[in-house]
């Protein structure tokens, strides 16, 4: 059997610290000095990074270019794991080292490479959702404002954000109505209740092993699985934590909407685990669960969401 080379590299903006069997070296965090060291890499190298905030991402378009193993993992995984084995210093070499020790424990699987539309859309859903954000702050401002000329700049602020959503939407439909693939997906997606573009377009882009992975991973992913709190005789409230935030704040705005549709399967759902005495988040949150159960089921072989 091959051995793996993994190599550890912390990234930020400027520089790569990354640490091998042979040693510690860094390189400039640029295209074209990245390209010549991946060139130079010894058979069976495989690259671990965490996620940096998009500054990993032009070392991970490299490596999939040149076919090169890479893993972009969570990096609270590897905090866990530095605090786990004790370790409390924290610079960019021992960052390093401490994510090649966490693949020789945990050997990460290489993350796939996304489609070139995917990249796409994955972009401008991303970009839309800050300008959601940037309008919401607009409109909370106007609400208090008394200035009459500040006023005016905030709704000539807002407007401009209205525009500039508008043409992200339009981009968004148009870049997915261009794919075969991701149309089927989406037209699928918006046939279920609750499901709007917003939505469907956001689990088009940021969830791709939708119709791919099985349930529990799927409720992992959106941040919708209950983790048991429990000692000795005890038995906590169980929880929902992690996972992707934006899979999970559509999911549940999806499942407020579905549940308020008196013909929703999920709303019958709904109302009785309410009977049954579930508090109101924890039958929303299982409700959404159900939901990405489902959207997850259609996506492998199609049926109706049963109660």
């Amino acid at each position: 059997m091959k051995t793996i080379n993994y190599l550890g590299i912390d990234v930020s903006k400027k520089t790569l610290q990354i640490d091998t069997a042979q040693g510690a070296l860094s390189r400039a965090n640029q295209a074209k000095t990245l390209k010549v060291w991946l060139q130079q890499l010894p058979a069976h190298s495989h690259l671990v990074l965490e996620a940096s905030g998009g500054y990993e991402q032009t070392l991970v378009t490299l490596a999939h270019a040149a076919q090169v193993p890479i893993s972009v993992v969570n990096p609270a995984r590897v905090r866990a794991f530095a605090k786990a084995r004790g370790q409390r210093a924290k610079t960019d070499a021992i960052d390093a080292a401490m994510i090649r020790q966490f693949a020789l424990a945990m050997a990460p699987a290489p993350t796939l490479p996304p489609s070139p539309v995917r990249q796409r859309v994955v972009e401008l859903v991303r970009a839309r959702q800050v300008l959601v954000k940037e309008r919401i702050t607009w409109t909370n401002l106007l609400e208090h404002v008394v200035y009459p000329r500040l006023k005016a700049l905030y709704q000539k602020r807002r407007r401009q954000t209205d525009k500039l959503l508008a043409e992200l939407e339009a981009q968004i439909a148009a870049e997915i109505a261009a794919c075969p693939e991701l149309s089927a997906r989406y037209q699928r997606l918006l046939a279920e209740f609750g499901i709007g573009a917003v939505a469907a377009s956001t689990l088009v882009a940021e969830l791709p092993e939708l119709g791919q992975a099985n349930r529990k991973q799927m409720a992992a992913l959106c941040g919708l699985a209950p983790f048991p709190k429990d000692s000795g005789q005890k038995r906590g409230l169980r929880f929902v934590q992690g996972g992707r935030a934006q899979l999970r704040r559509v999911l549940y705005m999806a499942t407020l909407s579905a549940i308020r549709q008196k013909s929703s399967p999920l709303a019958a759902f709904y109302l009785r685990l309410r009977q049954n005495g579930k508090p109101g988040k924890v039958a929303l949150i299982a409700c959404a669960r159900k939901l990405t159960t489902h959207l997850n089921s259609i996506l492998k072989s199609p049926r109706p969401l049963a109660t």
